[in-house]
């Protein structure tokens, strides 16, 4: 209903911008009717470029497809009324053209008042589209707390546990990446043994979380997002296998 009332309204302003370039084109003597026409032909134009753009969406299968039509008939029906104003509009007087003496005050006050209640649909649809975007939005929230478990409570939580030995272990030499699982490498070695004693606090705070229930670690996803927190893991895992070794 709202764009039917837009579709009303902005064919009554375009024909009462015609019309009051028609009132004040009177004091031109030469070629009075011109400036009427062009202004005719300007909002013309603009109205065949969004009917171009109605027919790309249309063809291209687009929403909104209803613009075509939409905009097609307010075009032609505007050239249509265009047509008609320009006619009334002029008149001979001897043997050259002139425009009718329309009142000025009133054709500009109409032209106002239709532009005050176009601007007022448009903002009407503008709160439209907002609360229904809204509305999508709760209910896409709603479905994907149904699908994502809720936060755990601080006592259930392993992530603040990991996180402290996140910051633990990041000096962790790059030979324990193969000594967790090479055969060959003696796990009651010197240097073994000297990375065991310094994270000590870490193997005791990874057994402590152990014991969480849940370990939750909440994701801003985009299309480059990372899992930063999977290479954290990657080093606990290899230290605790290499304090299973000895």
């Amino acid at each position: 209903m709202g764009y039917a009332f837009l579709w009303l309204e902005a064919m009554a302003s375009a024909l009462l911008m015609v019309a009051v370039v028609f009132a004040f084109s009177g004091r031109f003597k030469k070629w009075p009717t011109l400036w009427p026409t062009l202004m005719a032909c300007l909002l013309t134009l603009l109205g065949i470029a969004t009917v171009g753009l109605g027919g790309f969406l249309l063809y291209y299968d687009i929403h909104p497809q209803w613009l075509f039509p939409y905009t097609l008939s307010w075009t032609l029906l505007y050239i249509a009324g265009c047509w008609i104003l320009i006619r009334r509009g002029r008149r001979k007087k001897g043997e050259a053209l002139s425009v009718v003496s329309w009142s000025r005050s009133k054709i500009a006050g109409a032209l106002v008042i239709s532009l005050a209640l176009q601007w007022s649909t448009v903002t009407a649809l503008e709160n439209s589209v907002k609360l229904e975007a809204a509305a999508y939005q709760a209910t896409a929230l709603n479905s994907a707390q149904t699908v994502i478990p809720s936060p755990p409570s601080n006592n259930e939580d392993a992530s603040n546990i990991y996180n402290q030995v996140k910051e633990e272990l990041e000096d962790i030499p790059e030979w324990l990446w193969d000594a967790a699982t090479d055969p060959s490498f003696d796990p009651r070695s010197k240097k073994a043994q000297n990375l065991l004693q310094e994270n000590i606090k870490s193997i005791k705070l990874i057994k402590k979380a152990v014991e969480k229930p849940r370990l939750f670690h909440p994701l801003l996803v985009s299309y480059d997002f990372e899992l930063q927190h999977l290479s954290s893991f990657k080093n606990i895992a290899r230290l605790l296998a290499l304090e299973a070794r000895n």
